[in-house]
């Protein structure tokens, strides 16, 4: 049925009722990887398995204090990092590399100011996204109650999290892509979503370096 066609002759609210979906039940992983911890060692080593990693030692001490301070997994960090910015693995390297490091979480910026990605906006430094994204991650955490609906996709798709990671995750971006959803399961197992018609790819990215940092080709 063409949609557009249809908005033309049907009132919206009866297109709405004829297209509405039952909430999507999303895992994406368990809230003890969420919130899994490492020593500063091993978050070395996984770091140095990226040889076009550019970050700074300060820059990776500030995402490690990020992650001890709100209890968050560094990992995930990283993961949203690379998903948003694409500065853990830098295939990049020195492409626009300045603005990708001042937005490198996507955090407190639309579209508009990830574009510029430049120090224009009160959050345009390595330091405050990181501790913003971190912080909102654990905020989101925990504000999660079983039963909860979200919209994503603005509306078009409603979700219900199963757990306080996966509304964490969904919460800080609420769009699902034409990728498919890879997470873990209640025992950190990774399966497919591919039924949710799409996915945020942190889910995908933290489970390759979780592979990683157990020995694992990424």
């Amino acid at each position: 049925m063409n949609l557009r066609k249809l908005r033309q002759t049907v009132p919206m609210c009866v297109i709405a009722a004829s297209v509405a979906m039952p909430p999507y039940r999303v895992w994406l992983m368990s809230d003890k990887l969420f919130t899994r911890q490492y020593t500063w060692q091993q978050v070395e080593w996984f770091v140095a398995q990226f040889p076009h990693n550019m970050l700074t030692l300060e820059q990776r001490q500030t995402v490690y204090t990020a992650s001890v301070s709100n209890l968050v997994n560094p990992l995930l960090i990283y993961a949203k990092m690379q998903c948003e910015s694409g500065v853990v693995a830098n295939l990049q390297q020195e492409q626009d590399y300045d603005k990708r490091l001042h937005r490198c979480m996507g955090y407190g910026m639309g579209h508009r100011e990830k574009r510029a990605g430049d120090k224009a906006t009160p959050w345009g430094s390595f330091t405050k996204q990181v501790e913003g994204a971190a912080a909102m991650l654990r905020h989101y955490y925990d504000a999660w109650e079983s039963g909860i609906v979200m919209e994503l996709n603005r509306g078009d798709v409603l979700a219900t999290p199963l757990n306080g990671s996966t509304y964490a995750i969904l919460q800080y971006t609420p769009f699902l892509g034409k990728n498919r959803i890879y997470g873990y399961n209640s025992n950190d197992t990774i399966v497919d979503y591919g039924h949710v018609a799409g996915a945020e790819l942190t889910g995908t990215i933290l489970s390759n370096y979780i592979k990683l940092m157990n020995g694992g080709s990424r």
